[in-house]
């Protein structure tokens, strides 16, 4: 099978309950992701061009930001560390879950700006097409083994 059809065919568009566009797909270690348009919008999102010569409109929401990761941060700790801590059922070694506290935050999504959108996308699109990463407009970066 192609590879560009085998990862068209793992991307799922769908829309949110307050209609945005959301993706999900999952990464190489095969856990679930998704690409987000984001309702929030920032005081200089704005189109330039209005009905009248002057005047400024608001983009609509869902058009100056997306969210971007993994959609569960899905935390582990090693059982030897795990015991040391004196949690439940960490016997053996290896990685065991570890619960997030009531009340505790873990962001997992990058909140993507046009301009941080535009940027990685020029950067990956190098990087998927020859392996290394690099920008166009610096140059190569520094590669694992120099």
């Amino acid at each position: 099978m192609d590879k560009d059809v085998e990862v068209a065919d793992a991307l799922e568009l769908n829309v949110t309950a307050r209609g945005f566009g959301v993706m999900e797909f999952q990464d190489g270690n095969g856990e679930p992701c998704s690409i987000q348009c984001s309702s929030a919008w920032r005081e200089n999102d704005f189109n330039p061009i209005g009905d009248d010569p002057g005047e400024e409109t608001l983009i609509a929401p869902g058009t100056s930001m997306l969210w971007l990761g993994v959609d569960d941060p899905n935390p582990q700790i090693m059982r030897s560390y795990a015991r040391e801590l004196g949690l439940p059922d960490s016997e053996g070694d290896g990685w065991m879950a570890y619960p997030i506290p009531k009340g505790a935050y873990c962001s997992t999504r990058m909140h993507l700006t046009r301009a941080n959108a535009a940027a990685l996308g020029e950067m990956l699109t190098v990087w998927a097409n020859t392996g290394e990463l690099a920008i166009p407009s610096v140059g190569r970066l520094g590669q694992r083994g120099e």
